[in-house]
């Protein structure tokens, strides 16, 4: 080792007189050196009673936590209507709710870092995020609430862009003032009208509730917002679906009271929050498709139940089949062998494809198929099969 040491030191100072002799200059010969003297250092030992390493966990960073609270409820505009509601005086309890709110239940995956094995879930607890391998992290919607207000006092909720797109949204319009016009004294004045009340968020709720008035109409919102509710182009749908005019806001309003708009993303964050708290009932009918070969044949959109309506169905004779196509069924197999019922589970037996905006006659051979494997003999046609078969002596 000293020879190897003197050797170093030897070609060291001749490298500061010729820098030829080394053609790359990232090597760092006083690193290098002073490693050729620590290997010269007394080794000492160290003794532990540690069996095995202990294992640890990964974790959620509170970086990954600022990030995934600065990404908002995920339903369209939700990050400015935080900024502004946060920006304003409130309790903590006053901004908890508010979140609470505007996140309502659900959630979404790769909400970590973008990892492709974790998520964020929220409901009335909380806010719930996990990553693979790492410890679950809960926060109280009062926890969020601090966390977001930190974010915003130290700017970082926003985005520069966000920012700048969010003050040219706000910027206050010049307000002309309005010169006073004196009144004649012989003018008569006419007697103050009586003040329209506020309208409140139940009149609002129950409208919307309500929906358009058209019950098929109302069906197609609920189900498209269980499945689309939180995507972007909900908004859009919504619009479209209740037959206004486009990009015009909803207007509510009644006749003892002022005049509410709200724009279709607002209506959007309101049926999700309405929904989510189970105030949306949707009306179990169910439709009678027709008869075909002593077998009736029923669709039940929503599912198929106690409470489940058939209108203008007939009464079944005790030797009828009945077939019912639905997505769920609440009966028991007692009950649909009882009842001579064969259940068609949609998605599991039939596809809606089969069945949405398909003619009752195609939707009645599409159900008789995947029943009956095709067209269900009658008794009178299975009289004449018998009678072919004796005759050939089978």
């Amino acid at each position: 080792l000293d020879e190897l040491r003197s050797q170093f030191a030897a070609f060291w100072t001749a490298r500061e007189q010729d820098h030829s002799l080394l053609r790359f200059n990232y090597h760092k010969l006083d690193q290098i050196y002073n490693a050729l003297n620590e290997l010269s250092l007394e080794r000492k030992e160290y003794s532990s009673d540690m069996a095995e390493i202990p294992e640890v966990r990964g974790f959620i960073t509170e970086d990954e936590i600022a990030a995934t609270l600065t990404g908002g409820s995920g339903v369209e505009g939700s990050k400015g209507r935080i900024y502004s509601y946060f920006s304003e005086p409130h309790t903590t309890k006053e901004l908890a709710d508010f979140l609470k709110n505007e996140y309502g239940t659900g959630g979404r995956s790769h909400a970590v870092s973008g990892a492709s094995h974790s998520g964020e879930d929220h409901s009335s607890k909380g806010i719930s995020l996990k990553k693979g391998f790492c410890t679950e992290v809960q926060l109280s919607w009062n926890d969020a609430a601090k966390r977001v207000l930190d974010l915003i006092q130290k700017d970082r909720f926003l985005t520069a862009a966000e920012h700048e797109a969010y003050e040219a949204l706000h910027r206050a319009a010049p307000v002309a003032e309005l010169e006073e016009t004196p009144v004649p004294d012989d003018t008569p004045v006419a007697e103050p009208a009586e003040p329209k009340r506020e309208l409140t968020q139940e009149d609002i709720d129950e409208a919307l509730l309500q929906w358009n008035d058209d019950p098929e109409s109302r069906d197609r919102m609920i189900s498209y917002m269980r499945e689309h509710g939180r995507e972007r182009g909900a908004a859009a749908w919504l619009s479209h679906e209740y037959g206004g005019p486009e990009n015009e806001p909803l207007h509510f309003s009644r006749s003892d009271s002022n005049e509410v708009t709200l724009n279709w993303t607002q209506v959007q964050r309101r049926l999700l929050q309405l929904m989510n708290e189970g105030r949306f009932t949707e009306e179990n009918r169910g439709i009678f498709l027709g008869e075909r070969d002593d077998t009736l044949f029923f669709y039940a959109p929503v599912n198929f139940g106690m409470q489940t309506r058939f209108d203008d169905a007939p009464q079944p004779d005790e030797d009828q089949h009945i077939v019912i196509a639905s997505p769920v069924c609440y009966h028991g197999e007692v009950f649909l062998s009882d009842h001579n019922i064969t259940f068609l589970k949609i998605g599991r037996d039939i596809t809606a494809e089969q069945l949405q905006g398909k003619t009752e006659e195609e939707q009645i051979t599409a159900m008789q198929e995947v029943a009956f494997g095709g067209h269900e003999l009658s008794s009178e046609e299975i009289e004449k099969v018998i009678e072919a078969f004796n005759a050939a002596g089978l």
